[in-house]
Protein backbone atom coordinates (compact mmCIF):
# COMPACT_ATOMS: atom_id res chain seq x y z
CA UNK A 1 0.00 0.00 0.00
CA UNK A 2 2.68 2.21 1.31
CA UNK A 3 4.87 1.05 -1.67
CA UNK A 4 2.40 2.29 -4.15
CA UNK A 5 1.77 5.23 -2.88
CA UNK A 6 5.88 6.36 -2.95
CA UNK A 7 5.99 6.50 0.90
CA UNK A 8 8.44 4.26 0.90
CA UNK A 9 11.26 4.41 -1.45
CA UNK A 10 12.79 0.88 -3.11
CA UNK A 11 16.10 0.05 -1.73
CA UNK A 12 17.13 -2.42 -4.24
CA UNK A 13 19.19 0.32 -6.44
CA UNK A 14 20.95 0.96 -3.09
CA UNK A 15 21.93 -1.94 -1.29
CA UNK A 16 24.72 -3.01 -3.53
CA UNK A 17 26.81 0.05 -2.97
CA UNK A 18 25.45 0.67 0.72
CA UNK A 19 24.67 -2.62 2.28
CA UNK A 20 27.15 -5.10 0.40
CA UNK A 21 27.08 -7.61 2.99
CA UNK A 22 23.41 -7.90 3.09
CA UNK A 23 23.05 -7.64 -0.61
CA UNK A 24 25.36 -10.34 -1.03
CA UNK A 25 23.13 -12.65 1.25
CA UNK A 26 20.06 -11.78 -1.06
CA UNK A 27 21.81 -12.88 -3.74
CA UNK A 28 23.07 -16.50 -2.23
CA UNK A 29 19.71 -17.10 -0.33
CA UNK A 30 17.01 -15.38 -2.66
CA UNK A 31 14.20 -16.46 0.02
CA UNK A 32 15.76 -13.96 2.20
CA UNK A 33 14.95 -11.22 -0.90
CA UNK A 34 11.60 -13.04 -1.72
CA UNK A 35 10.49 -12.62 2.87
CA UNK A 36 11.84 -8.80 2.37
CA UNK A 37 10.50 -7.86 -0.82
CA UNK A 38 7.16 -5.63 -0.47
CA UNK A 39 4.43 -6.35 -3.35
CA UNK A 40 5.49 -3.35 -5.65
CA UNK A 41 17.22 8.95 20.66
CA UNK A 42 16.97 9.30 24.62
CA UNK A 43 19.28 10.39 27.21
CA UNK A 44 20.75 8.14 29.63
CA UNK A 45 20.79 9.18 33.34
CA UNK A 46 23.91 8.96 35.05
CA UNK A 47 24.87 9.40 38.88
CA UNK A 48 25.72 12.78 39.38
CA UNK A 49 27.84 12.09 42.62
CA UNK A 50 29.59 9.43 40.99
CA UNK A 51 30.75 11.85 38.02
CA UNK A 52 31.85 14.32 40.51
CA UNK A 53 33.95 11.58 42.17
CA UNK A 54 35.73 10.05 38.83
CA UNK A 55 36.38 13.43 38.15
CA UNK A 56 34.52 13.19 34.82
CA UNK A 57 32.03 15.46 33.05
CA UNK A 58 28.20 14.24 31.67
CA UNK A 59 28.87 12.14 28.89
CA UNK A 60 27.83 13.63 25.63
CA UNK A 61 28.91 10.88 23.20
CA UNK A 62 29.12 7.12 22.91
CA UNK A 63 32.42 7.04 23.72
CA UNK A 64 32.26 9.57 26.83
CA UNK A 65 29.20 7.33 27.94
CA UNK A 66 31.77 4.10 27.40
CA UNK A 67 34.73 5.75 29.66
CA UNK A 68 32.00 6.75 32.43
CA UNK A 69 30.39 3.04 32.37
CA UNK A 70 34.11 1.84 32.67
CA UNK A 71 35.15 4.02 35.38
CA UNK A 72 32.56 2.89 37.05
CA UNK A 73 32.57 -0.35 36.85
CA UNK A 74 36.33 -0.55 37.54
CA UNK A 75 36.07 1.68 40.56
CA UNK A 76 34.91 0.87 44.01
CA UNK A 77 32.36 4.13 44.55
CA UNK A 78 30.44 2.71 46.66
CA UNK A 79 33.21 2.36 49.42
CA UNK A 80 32.53 -1.26 50.35
CA UNK A 81 36.10 -2.62 49.30
CA UNK A 82 34.45 -4.80 46.66
CA UNK A 83 34.44 -4.53 43.18
CA UNK A 84 30.95 -4.72 43.04
CA UNK A 85 29.47 -1.57 41.19
CA UNK A 86 26.49 -1.84 37.63
CA UNK A 87 27.38 0.87 35.88
CA UNK A 88 24.01 0.28 33.97
CA UNK A 89 20.39 -1.54 34.71
CA UNK A 90 17.75 -1.89 32.16
CA UNK A 91 14.56 -4.00 31.74
CA UNK A 92 15.54 -5.94 29.40
CA UNK A 93 17.68 -5.07 26.07
CA UNK A 94 15.03 -2.55 24.07
CA UNK A 95 14.79 0.07 26.83
CA UNK A 96 18.44 0.38 26.04
CA UNK A 97 18.67 0.17 22.55
CA UNK A 98 15.79 3.20 22.85
CA UNK A 99 18.39 5.02 24.77
CA UNK A 100 21.14 4.57 22.50
CA UNK A 101 19.38 4.15 19.26
CA UNK A 102 19.68 7.93 18.43
CA UNK A 103 23.60 8.34 18.68
CA UNK A 104 23.45 5.81 15.54
CA UNK A 105 20.79 7.36 13.62
CA UNK A 106 18.16 6.09 14.46
CA UNK A 107 14.33 7.64 16.10
CA UNK A 108 15.76 11.08 15.40
CA UNK A 109 12.18 12.42 14.19
CA UNK A 110 10.49 11.64 16.83
CA UNK A 111 8.90 8.61 18.81
CA UNK A 112 6.03 8.12 16.20
CA UNK A 113 9.01 6.85 13.66
CA UNK A 114 11.49 5.29 16.20
CA UNK A 115 13.36 3.54 13.35
CA UNK A 116 13.65 5.88 10.77
CA UNK A 117 17.08 5.96 9.65
CA UNK A 118 18.06 9.24 7.81
CA UNK A 119 21.89 8.47 8.44
CA UNK A 120 23.62 6.78 5.39
CA UNK A 121 26.58 5.76 8.09
CA UNK A 122 24.08 3.83 9.62
CA UNK A 123 23.20 1.52 7.08
CA UNK A 124 26.99 0.78 6.71
CA UNK A 125 26.77 0.07 10.64
CA UNK A 126 24.07 -2.32 10.35
CA UNK A 127 25.52 -3.85 7.41
CA UNK A 128 29.04 -4.38 8.98
CA UNK A 129 27.10 -7.58 10.99
CA UNK A 130 25.95 -9.10 7.56
CA UNK A 131 29.84 -9.81 6.72
CA UNK A 132 31.62 -12.56 8.04
CA UNK A 133 34.23 -10.19 10.36
CA UNK A 134 31.35 -8.30 11.90
CA UNK A 135 29.09 -10.95 12.42
CA UNK A 136 31.85 -13.28 14.18
CA UNK A 137 32.16 -10.02 16.69
CA UNK A 138 29.01 -10.01 16.90
CA UNK A 139 28.23 -13.60 17.74
CA UNK A 140 31.51 -14.93 19.11
CA UNK A 141 33.28 -11.56 21.00
CA UNK A 142 36.41 -11.08 20.73
CA UNK A 143 39.16 -13.24 19.55
CA UNK A 144 41.90 -14.51 21.94
CA UNK A 145 39.75 -13.22 24.67
CA UNK A 146 36.69 -15.08 24.13
CA UNK A 147 37.51 -17.29 21.20
CA UNK A 148 40.09 -18.77 19.19
CA UNK A 149 40.52 -19.65 15.86
CA UNK A 150 41.94 -23.26 15.28
CA UNK A 151 44.08 -24.25 12.31
CA UNK A 152 41.23 -25.17 10.21
CA UNK A 153 39.12 -22.22 10.34
CA UNK A 154 36.69 -23.06 12.56
CA UNK A 155 35.97 -20.92 15.80
CA UNK A 156 35.80 -22.31 19.51
CA UNK A 157 35.24 -20.13 22.38
CA UNK A 158 38.17 -20.58 25.04
CA UNK A 159 37.57 -22.68 28.14
CA UNK A 160 36.71 -19.34 30.71
CA UNK A 161 33.75 -19.40 28.52
CA UNK A 162 32.73 -22.56 27.20
CA UNK A 163 33.58 -23.93 31.00
CA UNK A 164 33.38 -21.18 33.03
CA UNK A 165 33.43 -21.34 37.06
CA UNK A 166 30.98 -20.47 38.96
CA UNK A 167 28.11 -22.36 37.55
CA UNK A 168 27.60 -19.44 34.60
CA UNK A 169 26.12 -20.99 31.53
CA UNK A 170 28.01 -20.52 27.74
CA UNK A 171 24.91 -17.58 27.28
CA UNK A 172 25.72 -16.14 30.71
CA UNK A 173 29.56 -16.03 30.71
CA UNK A 174 29.57 -14.34 27.33
CA UNK A 175 27.19 -11.44 28.47
CA UNK A 176 29.91 -9.02 29.49
CA UNK A 177 31.46 -9.71 25.46
CA UNK A 178 28.65 -10.06 23.32
CA UNK A 179 24.87 -7.88 23.03
CA UNK A 180 23.03 -10.54 21.15
CA UNK A 181 21.42 -12.36 24.32
CA UNK A 182 17.43 -11.51 24.25
CA UNK A 183 17.14 -8.84 21.72
CA UNK A 184 16.81 -8.74 17.86
CA UNK A 185 20.23 -8.01 15.59
CA UNK A 186 21.03 -7.22 11.90
CA UNK A 187 22.59 -10.64 11.14
CA UNK A 188 22.04 -13.77 9.30
CA UNK A 189 22.74 -16.81 11.66
CA UNK A 190 25.36 -19.30 10.45
CA UNK A 191 26.81 -22.21 12.46
CA UNK A 192 30.53 -20.76 11.35
CA UNK A 193 30.03 -17.97 13.88
CA UNK A 194 27.67 -18.78 16.10
CA UNK A 195 28.07 -20.96 18.69
CA UNK A 196 25.19 -20.56 21.10
CA UNK A 197 23.29 -23.52 22.67
CA UNK A 198 21.39 -24.05 19.07
CA UNK A 199 24.47 -25.64 17.81
CA UNK A 200 25.90 -27.45 20.93
CA UNK A 201 26.52 -31.25 20.34
CA UNK A 202 23.12 -32.12 21.67
CA UNK A 203 20.75 -29.63 19.48
CA UNK A 204 23.04 -31.12 16.38
CA UNK A 205 22.69 -34.00 16.95
CA UNK A 206 18.46 -33.62 17.65
CA UNK A 207 18.52 -31.27 14.55
CA UNK A 208 19.82 -34.66 12.24
CA UNK A 209 16.88 -36.53 13.66
CA UNK A 210 14.29 -34.23 12.89
CA UNK A 211 16.32 -33.80 9.11
CA UNK A 212 14.09 -35.79 7.17
CA UNK A 213 10.83 -34.24 8.23
CA UNK A 214 11.92 -30.85 7.07
CA UNK A 215 8.88 -29.38 5.10
CA UNK A 216 10.22 -29.53 1.55
CA UNK A 217 8.92 -26.21 0.95
CA UNK A 218 8.92 -22.99 3.56
CA UNK A 219 6.90 -20.15 3.29
CA UNK A 220 8.22 -16.93 4.38
CA UNK A 221 6.10 -14.15 5.76
CA UNK A 222 3.56 -13.26 3.32
CA UNK A 223 3.19 -9.34 1.80
CA UNK A 224 0.29 -8.57 1.03
CA UNK A 225 -0.95 -6.01 -1.99
CA UNK A 226 -3.14 -3.14 -1.08
CA UNK A 227 -6.42 -5.32 -2.32
CA UNK A 228 -5.00 -8.33 -0.34
CA UNK A 229 -4.67 -5.68 3.18
CA UNK A 230 -7.99 -3.95 2.64
CA UNK A 231 -9.63 -7.79 2.57
CA UNK A 232 -7.20 -9.38 5.45
CA UNK A 233 -8.48 -6.23 7.63
CA UNK A 234 -12.23 -6.81 7.09
CA UNK A 235 -13.52 -10.02 5.73
CA UNK A 236 -10.40 -11.82 6.45
CA UNK A 237 -10.84 -10.84 10.46
CA UNK A 238 -13.55 -13.48 10.41
CA UNK A 239 -11.41 -16.55 9.46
Amino acid sequence: MYGRKGVLIPLDDYLADHAPNFYALLEQYPELRQGLTMPVGMPFWVNGKWLERLGMQEPATTDELLAYLRAVRDTNLNGNGVQDEIPVASVGITPLLDQLKGAFGLGNRGIAHRFVDVDEETIRWMDYFFGEEGATLFFMGEEGRTYDKKPDGSLVFKESIAQAEGGLTLDQALIPYVTWMGGSYPGFVREAYFQGSETRPEAMASAEKARPYIPSEVWGRFNFTEEESLWMSTAGLDI
